[in-house]
């Protein structure tokens, strides 16, 4: 089971967790998309998913300690 961003011991490992969900985003929305052949279906989970993608960066970019 992967962590919420809430369970994250550390700073630093928040990136990877949202990474990992924006992951999963993606997937729903190729999911959606394949199954109502439709290429609008779930767009909403990949524009969540790049905004995870994007704090990611700029967590990455940041120094947490």
């Amino acid at each position: 089971m992967d962590k919420d961003v809430n369970e994250a011991s550390s700073p630093d490992e928040v990136a990877p967790i949202l990474r990992t969900h924006a992951d999963r985003f993606r997937t729903a929305h190729l999911d959606l998309q394949s199954a109502w052949q439709d290429k609008n279906a779930g767009r909403g989970w990949l524009i969540l998913a790049r905004e995870f993608d994007k704090l990611a960066d700029r967590l990455d970019k940041t120094d947490l300690t």
